[in-house]
């Protein structure tokens, strides 16, 4: 009986994991902003394309892209060249470090 319940259990993440929806959709651009096709072959971004986080983007001097996935939001608006992915940890990154985290809290 465990057997089973655990098969079920590793089926049911299998499935939600191959219809869950890993890609993020343009809601508004502004400007040059374009995004790798293939290698060293890059297009403009237009509204409701759907980008992967690998997805490398390249967005131009005074230009804005704006992303969703469900109910994220994605706002990039300095020049930036890279993946969509890599944004976001440079985001985190900048957020973490003006935070202190408990454990790295030291006692006086």
């Amino acid at each position: 009986m465990k057997k089973i319940v655990c098969l079920l259990f590793v089926l049911m993440v299998f499935i939600g994991s191959v219809f869950a929806k890993d890609t993020y959709t343009v809601k508004e651009v502004k400007g040059t902003v374009l995004y790798e096709v293939d290698i060293d072959m890059l297009e403009k971004v237009k509204v409701d394309l759907e980008l992967s986080p690998s997805q490398y983007v390249d967005v131009g001097v005074n230009s804005k892209l704006i992303l969703e996935k469900d109910s994220e939001v994605i706002e990039i608006k300095t020049p930036y060249k890279g993946t969509i992915l890599d944004y976001i940890k440079i985001k985190i990154k900048s957020i973490t470090g003006k935070i202190k985290i408990a454990s790295e809290a030291k006692e006086v």
